[in-house]
């Protein structure tokens, strides 16, 4: 029995664009990046102020790997990733190179809690 439509039928089906960054000289990334890190952050503020940006966020550098950050768009096609991503000061500057992979979200959960007494908000 093929329970494939029942079990999906309810889920969001959100479409998003998965942007993977990759070192391009990873011997040099730690000068390079803290030279762009500022221009970096403030486009990446930008973009989710702009709501362009659902996720996004570094990965632990290992010895020998390339892998350095993701960041999930929330844009209407792979034109406008492209176009958003090309804009990165890191890829402008030649230290990342980028692959764009269409992702969409069927499961998963996320839960925030805002406290207006002290103005914190806290995701789960």
């Amino acid at each position: 029995m093929n329970d494939l439509p029942q079990l999906l039928h309810k889920s969001v089906r959100l479409p998003l664009f998965v942007m993977l960054r990759r070192l391009v000289h990873p011997e040099a990334a730690q000068d390079a990046l803290k030279e762009g890190l500022d221009e970096h952050l403030r486009w990446m503020i930008a973009q989710e102020q702009a709501g362009r940006v659902f996720l996004s966020g570094p990965f632990q550098l290992l010895p020998n790997d390339d892998l350095m950050g993701l960041t999930v768009l929330r844009v209407a096609d792979e034109t406008e990733a492209d176009r958003i991503a090309e804009t990165d000061p890191f890829v402008r500057r030649g230290y990342v190179r980028y692959e764009l992979r269409r992702w969409t979200a069927f499961e998963g959960s996320l839960q925030l809690s805002i406290r207006l007494s002290d103005s914190s908000v806290a995701f789960t």
